[in-house]
């Protein structure tokens, strides 16, 4: 297994009920930025860097989420799939990894 994150990086509780996709961001570059090049962002500063993005209560969009993520200071790669496949292909997971679940 790579570098254990657990050791060094501390949760991001969600400032509100729907901040849960900046509290995820913010602990997603908190653990790039342990062990790569990477800034790393509170969550107050991505939504405010994002909120044009937001829905009028704070959530984002599926394509919002995916312009934040895509988008030059996050960098972060993005793949849709199935939770069956998901849990055939990631057994043994050993970088930080950030799970969106769309609730139908």
């Amino acid at each position: 297994m790579g570098y254990d994150y657990r050791k060094n990086l501390q949760a991001v509780g969600q400032n509100d009920r729907n901040a849960c996709w900046a509290a995820s961001l913010s602990w997603w570059l908190s653990a790039m930025a342990l062990h790569y090049k990477r800034k790393s962002l509170t969550q107050n500063e991505l939504i405010s860097k994002f909120t044009s993005l937001c829905e009028d209560d704070g959530t984002l969009t599926i394509p919002g989420f995916r312009k934040v993520c895509e988008s030059a200071e996050i960098r972060m790669y993005l793949q849709y799939m199935s939770p069956s496949k998901f849990q055939a292909d990631y057994t043994n997971i050993d970088q930080p990894l950030v799970i969106v679940f769309n609730y139908p």
